[in-house]
């Protein structure tokens, strides 16, 4: 569960940073929009809940799997509201 979660929250901060940086943001800009998309697990969901009825994915691993989606969403408002606070202090300094 630990695994997954280390591995969903650093794939979508990555991407979003990358998202980020390719839409000429500044670097806390882009861990900004990376942070506020650890939360978005709707898409996992949906893919687990597939894996499940074809039986690509046991029961085991699908109950991991929805433990590292709820654990990163409930991860993201600390990790949104830590890049935030570096952004406004960013700004104040400015």
């Amino acid at each position: 569960i630990l695994i997954l979660t280390v591995l969903g929250v650093l794939s979508k901060l990555i991407g979003g940073y990358i998202g980020g940086r390719f839409s000429h943001l500044t670097s806390r800009q882009s861990f900004v929009v990376g942070a506020g998309m650890v939360s978005r697990g709707e898409m996992a969901l949906i893919i687990v809940q597939m894996g499940v009825r074809y039986h690509l994915i046991s029961d085991n691993m699908y109950s991991e799997i929805i433990m590292a989606i709820i654990l990163t969403t409930l991860i993201s408002p600390f990790l949104i509201k830590g890049a935030l606070a570096k952004e406004k202090e960013e700004l104040i300094e400015g």
